[in-house]
């Protein structure tokens, strides 16, 4: 049983609440005008409860609870507590701030007649207010609706120099998957420096490759590691607990050929998905932000290659599997099932589709398949490329573009994410003017193909990416500062090339 419902019968199912948090004779008044005295059982939430309020109400009531009373029930009854302990090896962990929130605040909502503090933005207007939810019998949280501030301010325990509670602002906190990925870390470190408490999942906290999350500006308070696959569903739900919002770049993407398709990118890719949108229902998370991609839009042989394709357009998932095209076919029925979910499940979900990723690394452990591609340009190797005509973005841009969307969009949108559309032959052309010294690929075939996208509706949210000059020098002194440009060729990732060379 969850423990809200189990404190809700220690409570014998019928009793009043108080979410207390701020010291107003207004806010009195309410209680007396909407909670029965007596001998009924009254519940106190809050974070930083003010004891003369507190006072007032056992002056009133013979039975007054608070949450600490119930601290027996936690590791018998709190599905986050349990999952956290077997993550944690048998260890128990502390039931910590933003989960004594949660519970608290269900608590709250199961009492009969509800009497609460106001938020922040009616604490600057000093009008208390009074709410009453109706809650299913087994479960209810309530769910306040998503705004732009990147910060929440609520009461915590303590006490100023005049001995009042100290208003201390508590950061919004979100989860990323895929945390030490290229684009999942950059966006990390933008989250962090915003002011948003980050969980990160990553496969090992203690491979070396994630070291590097430890060391960002704001890691030390502000960022939690945890050990999750996107194919373990438990391991999601723990991460995602307390979070308002999940955002959603973990997926593979092949440097070679793929031999098993299923294994290897439609399962982490579809399945993976599946299992993030359902921890995301059990965790009452109230926002998705899913990182699709162009592969979900281009490849629609239907549609005409000289017009712009914009968010109204889907890969053909037919021509997809022709083509043995698995990237494209598991982002576009990833992309598909995750809308799909949002609108029967009420679940707040937006795709970003970035096209071409490339930028500054934040780690070098383990290069990421687009990185590769902009090195076989710059170093070159016995591999053909494809002279495509495909949009470049920065990493940092795309960090950008999913907070953006994050805090701005509406429920079911997509999102394309592209600036400059170059075939990659005047990309190294570019390059070459820019760098002269560097070898280069010099293996290159025209192929009759584009892939031309438009990032208006991101852009009309307010967006601005970066030029093609700085995305390359920014990437070139990134790569010189890692050691990567020593001159040896390399290998193209194997969905880049124009014919397999193994």
């Amino acid at each position: 049983m969850h423990i809200v419902d189990r404190i809700v019968l220690r409570l014998q199912l019928d009793f009043d609440s108080v979410r207390v948090g701020v010291s107003d004779e207004n806010l009195k008044r309410r209680i007396e005008e909407n909670v029965n005295g007596g001998e009924r059982q009254v519940y106190v939430a809050g974070e930083g409860i003010d004891m003369v309020l507190v006072d007032a109400l056992k002056a009133k009531y013979t039975n007054v609870h608070y949450l600490d009373e119930f601290e027996d029930l936690w590791e018998t009854d709190s599905n986050w507590f349990l999952e956290m302990k077997r993550l944690n090896g048998g260890v128990p962990v502390e039931f910590d701030g933003y989960m004594r929130e949660l519970v608290d605040r269900e608590v709250f909502l199961k009492g009969k007649n509800k009497v609460e503090a106001p938020p922040l933005a009616e604490l600057r207007l000093h009008r208390p207010r009074s709410i009453s939810v109706d809650c299913s019998p087994s479960f209810c949280l309530h769910r306040q609706a998503l705004s732009p501030p990147e910060q929440n301010t609520k009461r915590l325990r303590g006490a100023s120099s005049r001995g009042q509670p100290e208003m201390t602002t508590l950061p919004r906190r979100v989860c990323v998957t895929g945390a030490g990925g290229f684009i999942g870390s950059w966006l990390v470190k933008l989250l962090l420096s915003r002011g948003y408490a980050v969980h990160a999942t990553v496969r090992d906290p203690d491979d070396p490759k994630n070291a590097f999350l430890k060391q960002l500006e704001k890691a030390p308070e502000n960022l939690s590691l945890f050990k999750a696959d996107v194919l373990d569903g438990d391991s999601l739900r723990a991460a995602f607990a307390g979070c308002e919002g999940v955002f959603h770049p973990a997926s593979p993407v092949p440097d070679d050929k793929t031999v098993d398709p299923e294994k290897e990118v439609m399962a982490p890719t579809v399945k993976g998905t599946e299992n993030v949108l359902e921890a995301c229902s059990a965790a009452s998370v109230q926002k998705l932000v899913m990182v699709s991609s162009i592969a979900a839009v281009c490849f629609n042989p239907s549609y005409d290659q000289d017009r712009l394709k914009d968010e109204t357009i889907w890969s053909d998932k037919e021509f997809c599997k022709e083509y043995e095209n698995w990237y494209s076919l598991a982002k576009t029925e990833a992309e598909e099932m995750s809308l799909k979910y949002a609108e029967k499940n009420g679940l707040h979900v937006v795709t970003l589709l970035p096209c071409l990723v490339f930028g500054p690394l934040l780690q070098t452990v383990h290069l990421n398949t687009t990185t590769k591609v902009l090195l076989f340009m710059i170093k070159g190797g016995p591999d053909i490329m494809n002279n495509k005509f495909w949009p470049i973005i920065d990493v940092r841009d795309v960090a950008d573009a999913l907070l953006l969307v994050f805090e701005k969009a509406g429920t079911s949108e997509r999102y394309i994410c592209s600036t400059d559309q170059i075939d990659l032959k005047d990309v190294l052309n570019l390059m070459k003017s820019m760098y002269p010294n560097f070898s280069y690929a010099d293996k290159m075939v025209d192929v009759d193909y584009k892939v031309a996208v438009t990032s208006e509706k991101l852009k009309n949210l307010g967006w601005s990416p970066r030029k093609l000059e700085e995305i390359i020098a920014d990437s070139v002194e990134s790569y010189e500062k890692a050691g990567l440009l020593d001159g040896k060729p390399c290998r193209l990732p194997y969905i880049y090339r124009m014919l397999p060379q193994e």
